[in-house]
């Protein structure tokens, strides 16, 4: 996992998420995320190959093959980018939507 400030994130990480929320680059590079992009009845659940696993509230995940990267942003905890090696298999990212009845 790497450490970056939320800025940087937001530069790098504009395309996917640009597709990911159905706004514009221009409009994630200059206003950022909401709180409008997050639901409490979302998460993200991180499986790694060494059977450790990571689980994240008000969340959503973006994957990029071609940066062999994940990209988790939380409403309340930043963001968080994992990397996979070229000596472990991917990470499985895991989305759940809990409707209400």
């Amino acid at each position: 996992m790497d450490t970056v400030d939320a800025s940087s994130v937001l530069l790098e990480w504009a395309p996917d998420l640009a597709k990911r929320l159905a706004r514009s680059e221009a409009e994630i590079r200059a206003h950022g995320l909401t709180m409008d992009d997050f639901s409490p009845r979302r998460s993200v659940d991180l499986k790694f190959p060494d059977g450790s696993h990571a689980r994240f509230l008000f969340a959503f995940a973006v994957a990029n093959a071609e940066r062999h990267a994940v990209a988790v942003f939380t409403e309340h905890y930043g963001s968080f980018i994992f990397r996979g090696l070229p000596e472990m298999p991917d990470i499985e990212v895991h989305e759940d939507v809990y409707n209400q009845a």
